[in-house]
C-alpha cells in the first residue's frame, strides 16, 4: 500500500512542477499593484505544498499486518445461522400459503360442519417404509383398509332397501375415489361376493389402468346398438369374483347422454351377473357428470381426503345433491390417523353388550394363545361330527346393541345371505375389525347361549 502511495505522489509532483513554473512566470510579468497577484501567489504556494508533501487527500494511516489465523465467525456458526434462516423463511412461506390458498378439510368435524352426514368408513394413513411409494399391486391393500371397507359393507346391509349398486364420486380429483372402489371390491370378493366395476369417468378414466388391464375392450362396446354389458366386461385374472368395464379417455369417448340413456339397462344386466355393482365417476365437485347417473343407483358414496379435499368442493357437492333431491349415503374419509381410529373403537368395545348368561371377562395372554392353538386343530365340522352342533345349527351374536343370526352350511357360515369361510370372517363382517369367531358366536344349549369356544373345549377334553 505504501509503495502505491509513493508512486502516486511522484506522478503528482511531475504534473505539478510545470504548472508552478508557468504561474511563476505569469506573476513576474504582472505589476505589483495588480489585484490578481495575491490570488496567484496563494495558488503557487498550495501547489508547492503538494510538490513537497504529496497528495493531501491520501495518506497512510498505519501499516497493514498479515493475519496468522482466520478471523470472524466460525464456519459452523455461519452454516447453523443459514439453516435457521431457511427454516424461518420456509415456515413463513407455508403460513402465508395456507392463509392465502384454498381451505382444505383437515378433520372429520370440519367435514361435518360443511356437509352434514355420516362417515361410513375411515381409511387410515398408509404406513410405508418409503413415504410416497406406491403399493406394488392394486390388490395389495392393508388389512386395516379392508377392515374399514368391511364396516362400510355392514352399514349398507343394515339400512333398509337395496344397496347393491353404489356410485362413488368425490369433491375433487386426487381424493382417492378410484382406489376406494378397488379396495371395496377386494373386500366384497374376499367374502365371496361377485362384483362388477364400471368406469364412468368420461374425462380421466383410470380404473383399468390402476388394475393393470390393457386391451381394446372398453365402455363403448356396451353402448353400441344391440350390444350387451358382457361385450365390454373384462375379468380380473387374479380376482375371479371381480369383472371390470374399462372407460375410454380419447376424444371419441361415449357422450354423457349416451351413457345416461343406457345406464339403467347396463345396471340391470350387471345385477343379474353380480351381487354388487360399483361405479367410478368423475369428481362431482369439479365435473357435474355424476348428476346424470345418481338416479339409477342405490347409494351415493362420497370420498374425501384429509388435507387435500377443498372446502369449496364439498360445498359444491352438497348444493348439487340438494338441488337434485338425492342425498348422499355418506362419506369415506381417507387419511385418518390410525391412533384416532383406535380411540374411536375403544368406546365401542367397552360398551358392547355381552351375550345373555355370559359375564364380561378379559382374556389373559395365555388364554389367547391357547385359543389360537385350539383353533388350528378344531373346526366347526368337528363339532358337528361330534354331535355338539346340528348340521344346520343356528348361531347368535350380539354387537353394539344388535342381535345377529347365522347358520352353519357345511364348512361355511351363512350370514345375511352371504357365506363366509370361517367363524371369524363372519364375525369381522359385523364388527369391522379382526374378531375371534369362537368367542363371538354362541349357540343355544339347554335354553342358554353358550359360546362355541366352550363347545370346542369340551371336544378337546
Amino acid at each position: 500500500m505504501a509503495a502505491a502511495l509513493n508512486q502516486r505522489n511522484a506522478a503528482l509532483r511531475r504534473k505539478v512542477a510545470p504548472i508552478i513554473d508557468r504561474l511563476t512566470l505569469i506573476r513576474a510579468g504582472l505589476p505589483r499593484d495588480d489585484p490578481s497577484v495575491t490570488d496567484l501567489e496563494s495558488r503557487i504556494t498550495q501547489l508547492e505544498e503538494v510538490a513537497v508533501g504529496g497528495d493531501p487527500t491520501a495518506q497512510l494511516s498505519r501499516p497493514a499486518t498479515s493475519s496468522s489465523s482466520a478471523e470472524g465467525a466460525p464456519s459452523s456458526l455461519i452454516v447453523l445461522l443459514a439453516l435457521v434462516a431457511g427454516v424461518v423463511l420456509a415456515s413463513v412461506a407455508a403460513f402465508f400459503t395456507e392463509l392465502l390458498g384454498p381451505r382444505t378439510i383437515r378433520a372429520e368435524e370440519e367435514l361435518k360442519e360443511v356437509h352434514a352426514g355420516p362417515v361410513l368408513a375411515q381409511i387410515p394413513k398408509a404406513r410405508s417404509r418409503w413415504p410416497g411409494r406406491r403399493r406394488a399391486s392394486p390388490l395389495a391393500a392393508q388389512p386395516a383398509v379392508l377392515a374399514s371397507f368391511r364396516s362400510l359393507e355392514l352399514q349398507l346391509r343394515m339400512q333398509k332397501g337395496e344397496h347393491h349398486t353404489i356410485l362413488f364420486t368425490s369433491p375433487s380429483a386426487g381424493d382417492g375415489r378410484t382406489t376406494c372402489v378397488i379396495d371395496f371390491a377386494m373386500e366384497l370378493a374376499s367374502a365371496e361376493q361377485r362384483v362388477i366395476l364400471i368406469d364412468l369417468d368420461l374425462h380421466q378414466p383410470s380404473l383399468a389402468h390402476k388394475l393393470g388391464i390393457v386391451g381394446e375392450t372398453d365402455l363403448r362396446l356396451a353402448l353400441a346398438q344391440g350390444a350387451a354389458l358382457s361385450d365390454a366386461l373384462v375379468p380380473m385374472p387374479d380376482l375371479p369374483m371381480v369383472s371390470v368395464v374399462p372407460g375410454h379417455p380419447a376424444a371419441a369417448a361415449p357422450t354423457l347422454e349416451q351413457v345416461g340413456l343406457r345406464l339403467p339397462d347396463l345396471i340391470a344386466e350387471a345385477r343379474s351377473r353380480a351381487d354388487f355393482v360399483l361405479i367410478d365417476t368423475s369428481p362431482l365437485g369439479e365435473v357435474g357428470d355424476a348428476l346424470r347417473f345418481i338416479h339409477s343407483v342405490d347409494d351415493i358414496v362420497l370420498v374425501a381426503r384429509l388435507n387435500h379435499t377443498r372446502v369449496a368442493g364439498v360445498e359444491v357437492v352438497r348444493d348439487l345433491l340438494l338441488r337434485a333431491g338425492e342425498p348422499a349415503t355418506g362419506y369415506i374419509l381417507v387419511g385418518e390417523d390410525r391412533a384416532s381410529l383406535n380411540e374411536l373403537r375403544r368406546p365401542v368395545l367397552a360398551e358392547a353388550p355381552q351375550p345373555p348368561g355370559e359375564a364380561a371377562t378379559a382374556s389373559p395372554p395365555e388364554a389367547v394363545s391357547k385359543t389360537r392353538a385350539a383353533a388350528k386343530t378344531t373346526s366347526i365340522t368337528d363339532l358337528v361330527a361330534a354331535g355338539l352342533l346340528a348340521p344346520d345349527a343356528e348361531l347368535v351374536a350380539s354387537s353394539q346393541g344388535q342381535q345377529h343370526v347365522a347358520h352353519i352350511r357345511g364348512k361355511k357360515i351363512e350370514l345375511n345371505g352371504t357365506r363366509y369361510r370361517s367363524l371369524s370372517a363372519a364375525a369381522a363382517s359385523i364388527t369391522g375389525r379382526r374378531t375371534d369367531g369362537w368367542t363371538f358366536w354362541h349357540t343355544r344349549v339347554a335354553d342358554k347361549n353358550v359360546p362355541l369356544a366352550k363347545l370346542r373345549e369340551e371336544l378337546r377334553t
